[in-house]
């Protein structure tokens, strides 16, 4: 993956935790990344007041400090008023 330059402006962030919890699988908890999508794009950002922005939508994964078992997934949805 390259290094590329992120365009600034303002975006809807949701924020997935995800542990390695023995009762639910690690691949699961990040499958729940899907469910948080179709949440912003069909229920929040309809009665939101936004639209969506003309540029991409971002995923940024990173791990909690120090703890291999726990890790963020932050979905950032590029939006602008009406």
């Amino acid at each position: 993956m390259g290094i590329q330059n992120i365009q600034g402006g303002t975006y809807a962030v949701c924020r997935i935790e995800v542990s390695k919890d023995k009762d639910i699988p690690y691949e699961l908890s990040i499958s729940e990344l899907g469910t948080v999508v179709d949440y912003l794009y069909g229920e929040w950002l309809p009665d939101s007041g936004f639209q969506l922005a003309d540029k991409p939508c971002l995923e940024i994964y990173y791990r909690a400090d120090n703890n291999q078992e726990e890790m963020f997934i932050e979905y950032c949805l590029p939006i602008t008023p009406y």
